[in-house]
């Protein structure tokens, strides 16, 4: 065999080792690989499984948070919805009462003015006989007081007159009385004076002349202011007992004419009846 058989022999069996190893280590590395490939995915599967257990929790754990909250924001709008409703219930029912209460209070008053109408229009039919009549009762009454009233004048301006007389004469009688003492005083004077050296002396005679003197003009003057106060209480309690009268008749005037406008204004189911007077 020549040297190039042998070597295409040895290169061929080199190949053909080559080939072996290369396919043992190919097989080696496929098992490796597999294995390596295997425990990788295992461990990577692990890992995945692990983390989608606990994302699996978390999220379990989120949504039963999300649920118990949107549960009790549920419950909370509907007890917020729900009082809400009961107050508006509430506040209608509310409304509709004052709303029928004002009508009701509105028919009363359509009701009240209706009668008063019909009260005006029934008070408004003997108005004039009622204003006749009223202005011939003032016509009687201003007539009646001014029948009253001239008889007083002419008896005051007489009584007046009479008491001007007296008092003139009074006044005149004091004078003489006055005068006619004072005449007696002087002639007492003279004989006191006369007779001084028989009775005593002076002094005495002009004490005893006081003495006599005053007494007289004591009963002169004493009834004068007497009689005119007797005079002035009697003429006092007249003029009195005619102004109490006249007094009473104008009460009793006015009492006719407030029963006149009060029987006027007052609706005729509701008047009392004309004569009281």
């Amino acid at each position: 065999m020549s040297q190039r058989e042998d070597l295409e022999a040895c290169l061929v069996k080199h190949n053909q080792v080559f080939a072996n190893v290369h396919e043992k280590f190919t097989e080696q590395l496929n098992a490796e690989s597999v294995e390596a490939l295997r425990k990788a995915f295992k461990t990577i599967g692990n890992h995945l499984e692990t983390d989608h257990m606990e994302r699996s929790s978390k999220m379990k754990s989120a949504f039963d948070e999300l649920s118990r909250t949107l549960h009790e924001t549920g419950i909370a709008v509907y007890d917020a919805t729900q009082k809400s409703l009961e107050d508006k219930d509430l506040e209608i029912t509310t409304l509709r009462q004052e709303y029928e209460a004002k009508l009701k209070a509105k028919d009363e008053e359509i009701q009240a003015l209706k009668e008063s109408v019909h009260d005006l229009r029934e008070s408004r039919r003997d108005k004039d006989d009622m204003i006749a009549t009223t202005k011939e009762m003032n016509k009687f009454l201003l007539t009646q007081l001014q029948d009253r009233k001239e008889p007083y004048e002419p008896k005051d301006k007489n009584m007046l007159a009479s008491m001007a007389e007296q008092q003139k004469k009074a006044e005149l009688q004091l004078q003489n009385q006055e005068a006619e003492l004072r005449t007696k005083l002087l002639e007492k004077r003279k004989k006191s004076q006369a007779e001084v050296s028989d009775r005593g002396p002076l002094s005495e005679r002009i004490e005893a002349d006081a003495q006599t003197t005053e007494d007289p003009m004591e009963t002169i003057v004493a009834p004068l202011p007497t009689m005119n106060r007797k005079q002035g209480k009697w003429f006092q309690e007249y003029r009195a007992r005619e102004l109490n009268r006249w007094r009473e008749e104008m009460t009793k005037a006015e009492d006719v004419r407030k029963f006149v406008l009060d029987f006027i204004s007052t609706p005729p189911t509701k008047r009392e009846p004309f004569g009281r007077f």
